[in-house]
């Protein structure tokens, strides 16, 4: 596994948990480092034609975010990302969308929503936004024993957990 200190990841056990409005919290924390947000998805979604391709394939694609609307990508450009990358394909697909965007976003802070990705990066921290057990997605345990954090998603939406979050000497810490 790649070790990337200076990504913050997080996932969640499934849709609706608070994963977006944190990362919004912990980029509008974070401003004055100008970091870069990343939102991966394993499924595809029609994208606008106007959007800013870096790569267009049938299998997946990446875009640069520039436009406003309530897509979780823009939403993390408006919560003042310096710059948002949007990547979709299968978690096959990961290898190769993970060598184009560490390319983009070099040494930056990057703040990323990715479920998959956690099995084939180690961040500099992992949070996981867990909630009810029954309606979780498969591989929710494997991932929970790789996380640094595990919070609900009342802590993930209405907490102050943005706060604790920090980026120092190039790398992603939890103050205790």
């Amino acid at each position: 596994m790649k070790e990337l200190s200076n990504w913050l990841l997080i996932s969640g056990s499934g849709r609706n948990v608070g994963k977006t409005s944190l990362i919004c919290a912990i980029l509008n924390e974070n401003l004055a480092i100008k970091p870069v947000a990343v939102k991966i998805s394993s499924h595809l979604h029609d994208l606008p034609a106007y959007s800013e391709w870096i790569i267009r394939e049938k299998e997946y694609s990446i875009i640069r975010e520039n436009s406003i609307s309530s897509k979780d990508s823009s939403k993390m450009l408006q919560a003042g990302a310096d710059e948002v990358f949007y990547a979709q394909g299968a978690d096959i697909h990961l290898t190769a969308i993970m060598e184009t965007i560490t390319g983009l976003t070099s040494n930056r802070p990057v703040v990323c929503e990715s479920g998959g990705l956690r099995n084939l990066i180690v961040p500099g921290v992992y949070i996981l936004v867990k909630g009810e057990d029954r309606l979780a997605k498969p591989g929710v345990k494997k991932l929970e024993a790789f996380a640094d954090l595990v919070v609900s998603p009342d802590e993930a939406m209405n907490g102050n957990l943005q706060k604790k979050i920090f980026f120092k000497n190039n790398s992603w810490y939890i103050k205790s």
